[in-house]
This record gives C-alpha cells, sequence and structure tokens, in this order.
C-alpha cells in the first residue's frame, strides 16, 4: 500500500485508481512467491522506501525473467497523456474471461485514448488434403472460436461506440494457408505509447493463468535482440500499426488484414 501511495501521489488526482488492501495483499504474495515482478515505477518507489539502490531490486526480481501484473502495465498505459496501443497476436487458445484487476484496468485503459488490435494469424481452410491438414486447421477454427469470444467479452466492457472503434479484431484476407502451423502458446504482444510524435514500443509474451495473468517482458537472450524482434511485430502488424502510429486511429484493415465484423456464424469458423 505504501508503494501504491508513493505512486499515486506523482499523478493527477483524476488519475488515481484506488488500490484495496486484498489486491495489493495479492499482489505482494505473487511478487514473494516469486510468480510476478513489480514495474519500473514500483520498483522505484520501493528504492525510494527501502533506501535500497535500484539495481540491487532489479537484481532480487529477476527482472525480464518473471512477469508484469497485467493490471499494471495496463494501468501505466492509461496514465500514458498520449496514445495507447496493445496489439496481440492471438495464435493460441484465449480464456474469455479477466480477472476483475485487469478487466478494471483495460475498462480505464480504453476510456483513456487507449486501442486494443487483436490479430489472429491463421486462414481457417488450407490448400492441402489429409489428415494431418484437417486436423490442425480444425485448432485453428477451436482457436478462432476463443478468440472471437474474448473480443466480445472486450467490447461488451465499453458501451460508447466511438469507444468501441478502438477495439478489433483482425485476421488475414487469405482464404486458405499455404503452409500450416499449429496454435502456439504464447501471444507475443506490442505495448504502445505515442507521445508527442514519438512512439515507445516495448515488446511482451502475454499469458493466461489460472490465479493471474502476466506479461512477461522479452528481452534479448539471442542475436535478434528486443530492438529487432518488437520492429519485426510491427512490420508484420502492417498497415494496421502504421496507421496507428501516425494518428492514432485504428483502420478496418489493409492489404493482409481484414477487421472481423461478426455479422455471420460462418465467418466465427
Amino acid at each position: 500500500m505504501a508503494v501504491a501511495e508513493r505512486l499515486q501521489s506523482a499523478q493527477l488526482p483524476k488519475e488515481h485508481r484506488e488500490l484495496s488492501v486484498s489486491y495489493a495483499q495479492k499482489k505482494a504474495s505473487l511478487w514473494e512467491s516469486g510468480q510476478l515482478i513489480p514495474t519500473k515505477d514500483e520498483l522505484l518507489a520501493m528504492s525510494e522506501l527501502l533506501k535500497l539502490p535500484l539495481s540491487e531490486l532489479e537484481e532480487s526480481f529477476s527482472t525480464g525473467v518473471l512477469p508484469s501484473a497485467v493490471a499494471d502495465l495496463l494501468g501505466a498505459l492509461a496514465r500514458c497523456p498520449g496514445d495507447g496501443l496493445v496489439a496481440i497476436c492471438a495464435a493460441g487458445r484465449v480464456r474469455a474471461k479477466l480477472f476483475p484487476e485487469d478487466e478494471e484496468a483495460l475498462v480505464d485503459a480504453l476510456n483513456h485514448k487507449v486501442s486494443l488490435a487483436i490479430f489472429f494469424p491463421f486462414p481457417l481452410d488450407s490448400t492441402f488434403a489429409g489428415q494431418y491438414a484437417a486436423a490442425l486447421t480444425q485448432q485453428h477454427r477451436e482457436v478462432w472460436r476463443t478468440v472471437v469470444k474474448f473480443w466480445k467479452l472486450v467490447r461488451s466492457l465499453t458501451k460508447e461506440p466511438r469507444r468501441s472503434q478502438r477495439i478489433k479484431l483482425y485476421q488475414p484476407r487469405a482464404v486458405s494457408a499455404n503452409m500450416l502451423f499449429p496454435p502456439m502458446f504464447h501471444r507475443s504482444t506490442l505495448l504502445c505509447e505515442r507521445v508527442a510524435g514519438r512512439t515507445n514500443v516495448d515488446l511482451y509474451s502475454w499469458t493466461q493463468g489460472s490465479e493471474h495473468d502476466g506479461f512477461y517482458r522479452i528481452a534479448g537472450r539471442s542475436i535478434e535482440d528486443t530492438d529487432v524482434q518488437a520492429a519485426a511485430w510491427e512490420l508484420y502488424f502492417g498497415g494496421i500499426y502504421e496507421r496507428w502510429n501516425e494518428t492514432g486511429d485504428l483502420l478496418d484493415g489493409d492489404s493482409y488484414w481484414q477487421a472481423y465484423t461478426g455479422q455471420t456464424e460462418t465467418e466465427a469458423g
């Protein structure tokens, strides 16, 4: 609670989000058990309160290995003075239910010029015949149904049409696939802040668990460092990302992606 109060003191009163004692206890428990790590701002506040070097705290929390709480990072986007974007490649099944603290943070973010772009990477049919191809495309369709349910859930959180325009689900324009990949358990996610014509982009892997959801920050652990990987995802999201980066708005589609409208049952696979 002391960390939360320290963070709130640096915010405008209208931006304050009250933190319940039960959620503070839950977060502290998850930190202690090694299931979550504090955000950068929380680590700075701890450093000041505990009179410990920031580097020592970062090392003790194994920064970059453990996930950050979804509510914390969405809350940071909500406080961004400019436009925010959460761009998710939904390449695996999505749980169509949010934990209360994450749902509250997402609503705040959507109410503060944050857009949500969900990209489903698989066509729902294949040019290949055979049992393995049919089984894989059936898995793609099953994943698609969970993604559509999640998209509908998020849209239901905001009642204003102009805000629902910030929530879009995209699928490839290609009718069928000429290469097949299995669904993937992790969801690569860009968290973007656009302020005064400049955009800051962080790459995470979004995970969903039985007790909490988390954003694992993708660190440079290979020859392709974080910036290179993030740039590749910006390229993959194509004209959708480019337009948002220029104007803060989401397109209905580009040469590769098309926005899902939800008008027919067949579109849902």
